[in-house]
């Protein structure tokens, strides 16, 4: 066995490595960045750090559970074909955390990972932060990623912001913008780790998430510019020691009872294992405790931003993008028009486009709701509305399950979330 190292890094984004037994592995890190980069060993007196902290800061217990309050786990939800058709399926993206009102912070590459899900096609249902120790479910309204934000998570501000429906109740305080941070200094970090909700599924609405309590030492401080020397003005990375895996970006860093940072990246390993015809598998996981943090005074920058609305974001869930058809084609589109039995009576239109797809307009005396859905290799079809989302909640989301049951007919029945006990018939044919 050859063990090949080499040094890069990961933006710590959702999903958790397993257990990897019997493989050759391959010591790297990986990165949305494409900058390396080594880190000086300075000397550590966790004494010195120590002395300088204000002696009024919280009981550790007491701050520890107060920032598990305020954070959450953040999801994505969409509808599959499983093994007996349609079914709802939630992933995880990240970690969040409460700073107002309705408002949560998380790592720019959380946020943008619903903007990529929609520019791969990949249609959304919902985007969800699920609280704490509660398992309160929060819908997300809008994602806002700060505009300076590259992509590169060493040397650009990470940070990202979501709206919420629901009021938060517990929010965290930011520590000031020249806080004084020092080498050996102890914080914590609460968030979802990856490798943890990989064993101990969460379940919006279902079950109770436990956020992970972390802690370990500040380790560096860094600048953006690499070629600068580092004071306490120009610090925007903060490298510490606790050890976080993929699943915890956008975790809070707290020092005193206040946040002084927010977890974006840290280093893996790639672990190779090769396979029957020679290909091999490339998995990550959590290298030695070397992980980066964005420092506070890029939140409240941001922060500014949007308060001033000088930030425009995308609503949530944001509309996959949809491969245009020719005009020469659009002729051979298919429509089918339907109608909705009692109690729910009401009649609509969809189309059935060249991936599958299904988009269209359900029609309530007046009232126009837009539908999309899928059709399914095994037949099935699933449709979905937005009467939720365009009465601003006041409205339950109307669902339309259905079959193929002939050349130019499907029959079906409609139903609303958290009122399936009451369901309609309905039947569409395709028009002309």
């Amino acid at each position: 066995m050859v063990a090949v190292a080499a040094a890069a890094l990961a933006a710590s984004a959702c999903g958790g490595g397993g257990d990897v037994v019997g493989s050759a592995a391959v010591s790297t890190t990986v990165s949305t960045a494409t900058t390396s980069t080594t880190a000086e060993q300075a000397p550590i007196s966790v004494a010195a750090a120590e002395q300088t902290r204000a002696t009024d800061c919280p009981d550790l217990g007491d701050s520890i559970a107060n920032v598990n309050a305020a954070t959450y786990a953040v999801y994505g939800e969409a509808i599959v074909n499983g093994d007996t058709g349609p079914e709802l399926v939630h992933f995880q993206i990240g970690t969040a955390w409460a700073v107002d009102r309705r408002l949560l912070v998380t790592n720019a590459h959380v946020t943008q990972a619903f903007v990529e899900f929609a520019e791969q096609g990949a249609q959304l249902e919902r985007a969800l932060a699920i609280q704490a120790g509660t398992g309160t479910v929060v819908e997300l309204l809008q994602e806002v990623t700060h505009p300076d934000y590259s992509g590169d998570p060493l040397t650009s501000p990470d940070i990202g912001l979501f709206s919420t429906r629901d009021e938060l109740p517990v929010r965290l305080e930011l520590a000031d913008d020249d806080v004084k941070l020092e080498l050996g200094e102890e914080v914590q970090i609460v968030g979802f780790p990856g490798d943890v909700t990989d064993f101990i599924e969460i379940v919006p609405g279902e079950t109770v998430p436990q956020a992970t309590s972390l802690n370990g030492q500040i380790t560096a401080l860094r600048s953006h510019d690499d070629t600068a020397t580092v004071d306490n003005e120009n610090v925007d990375v903060i490298q510490h020691q606790a050890p976080t895996t993929p699943g915890t970006s956008g975790s809070s860093i707290v020092a005193c009872g206040k946040v002084i940072g927010i977890n974006n990246a840290g280093t893996v390993n790639l672990i190779a294992t090769p396979s029957a015809d020679g290909s091999l598998t490339i998995d990550r996981q959590a290298a030695a405790a070397n992980n980066f943090g964005v420092h506070v005074h890029h939140i409240r920058e941001m922060l500014e931003l949007f308060d001033d609305g000088a930030l425009v974001g995308e609503a949530l869930p944001i509309e996959a993008v949809r491969v245009d058809v020719p005009s020469e084609a659009a002729a051979e589109r298919l429509l089918l028009q339907g109608e909705v039995g009692d109690p729910y009576a009401h009649t609509f239109v969809i189309e059935v486009l060249d991936d599958g797809s299904l988009v269209g307009t359900s029609d309530w005396e007046g009232n126009a709701f837009q539908l999309q859905g899928t059709i399914f290799e095994d037949g099935s079809i699933l449709l979905v509305d937005d009467a939720y989302e365009a009465s601003d909640g006041q409205l339950l989301r109307g669902i339309y399950e259905a079959v193929i049951t002939g050349d130019d007919t499907i029959e079906g029945i409609y139903y609303e979330e958290g009122a399936e006990d009451a369901q309609a018939p309905f039947v569409a044919q395709v028009l002309g």
